[in-house]
């Protein structure tokens, strides 16, 4: 676009390394597999919150829940 406005040799080249920078980026996006990554991160978080509430619903089942930490055996109440 910068061309066709100052129509100057200079505005041509500045143009085509602008096009010449955005068909580098989308090679390097496309050959670092970044889709497979965003869908195994996409999995791997639902599979947590899948986790997360199974663990919830126990809490809330139970009134008292005792719960072994550092040796120890904490009772929880919950309200």
């Amino acid at each position: 676009m910068l061309a066709i406005i100052a129509k100057s040799k200079i505005a041509t080249k500045i143009s085509i390394q602008i096009m010449d920078a955005f068909v580098a980026m989308r090679k390097y996006i496309a050959n670092n597999n970044y889709g497979e990554r965003l869908n195994y991160i996409e999995t791997k978080v639902i599979e947590h919150d899948a986790k997360f509430d199974q663990v919830f619903s126990k809490l809330e089942n139970e009134k008292n829940t005792h719960i072994f930490f550092e040796g120890k055996f904490l009772m929880l109440t919950l309200y």
